[in-house]
């Protein structure tokens, strides 16, 4: 039997973070995931909940860092080596792009990237896109579109009409 295991792998968009949004509801589904990604090569996980200001699932950077350390020794104490580095799926309202002050927001793995999301049908998307414009001429901030297949701003860039 082939082994199609691939070493090295990084998941950049996972929710399997307990407790933080609608992934992993508990320590049992987050230990699920991990031992699927620890079988399938996968080495590092970039944890993205959700961040969408004015609800529940707004988490605070301090409050991703401690669930990724508690994660974390659950993982080592059932000999799981998944290293987790923090992140969000930022939502991108008209509050947001309004406010965005970067210092509130954490990155992918902590290295500039912004994992960003528009609302799936929004009149206002375009104008949330804009929002950001001055944010893209900086050289430190560098916006990642998740689900870009589900976004009427990214459809809008790509439509040949």
């Amino acid at each position: 039997m082939a082994n199609n295991k691939q070493n090295g792998f990084i998941d950049i968009h996972s929710h399997f973070l307990p407790f933080l949004d609608d992934g992993a509801e508990n320590y049992d589904q987050c230990l699920a995931a991990a031992r699927f990604y620890q079988s399938a090569g996968i080495e590092q996980v970039i944890a993205t909940p959700h961040f969408l200001p004015g609800t529940k699932w707004a988490s605070a950077p301090e409050k991703i860092f401690e669930t990724i350390r508690q994660t974390e020794d659950i993982l080592r104490e059932q000999e799981i080596q998944i290293r987790i580095h923090p992140g969000m799926e930022i939502m991108v309202s008209d509050v947001f792009s309004n406010n965005f002050a970067p210092e509130q927001f954490l990155t992918l793995g902590e290295k500039g990237f912004y994992l960003i999301e528009f609302p799936l049908h929004s009149p206002f998307a375009a104008s949330m896109a804009g929002q950001l414009q001055p944010y893209l001429e900086s050289e430190d901030i560098h916006f990642v579109i998740a689900h870009p297949e589900r976004c009427s701003i990214c459809l809008l860039y790509t439509s040949d009409a």
